[in-house]
């Protein structure tokens, strides 16, 4: 006859709010990473997805000059 052996997987139960080390905003974890890691959801996803910073510029357009009837 055979045997059948079942293991339970114990899970610790996430906190129900925590301090982001970040931004030390106050978030629920969503998952064990995000918790392990106390991170917010904002702060997690840009560590998860890393993009690169864009510089913005704002440049005012130059006066035109009037044009002078005057001529030589």
């Amino acid at each position: 006859m055979p045997t059948v052996q079942g293991h339970v997987e114990v899970k610790p139960e996430l906190p129900a709010y925590a301090t982001c080390v970040e931004c030390h905003r106050t978030y629920r974890p969503r998952n064990e990473d995000q918790a392990c890691m106390e991170l917010c959801d904002e702060c997690f996803e840009s560590v998860k997805y890393p993009r690169e910073h864009v510089i913005r510029i704002h440049v005012s357009p130059r006066p035109r000059k009037p044009k002078s009837d005057f001529t030589l």
